[in-house]
């Protein structure tokens, strides 16, 4: 039988075990909870860099819808423009009469 110090002993060294043995476990979980940051972090600069492509994508197709509204505009002016000289051209042919 053993002696109550020995019982002790045997006692603490498995529980130092079973500590050894979960402190080892927590090593690798931290490990690779450490891993999947990284490829977190790695994947958010690639979203972010994603979203700033479209951003300047999208800031390019307003000014280029900018640009086809302002030539349809144009072309509205310079129509309006034929027309009042057509106009004034019409007068002065009366004027002239």
């Amino acid at each position: 039988m053993l002696s109550k110090t020995d019982a002790y002993f045997l006692e603490i060294k498995q529980r130092l075990n079973a500590l050894l043995i979960e402190s080892e476990s927590l090593k690798n979980e931290l490990e690779t909870l450490r891993n999947d940051k990284k490829e977190l972090e790695k994947k958010l600069v690639e979203k972010e860099q994603t979203i700033e492509n479209l951003k300047e994508k999208n800031k390019i197709s307003k000014i280029a819808v900018g640009i086809q509204l302002s030539k349809q505009d144009l072309n509205l002016v310079k129509k309006e423009i034929d027309q009042q000289i057509r106009e004034i051209d019409e007068c002065i042919r009366l004027l002239n009469q």
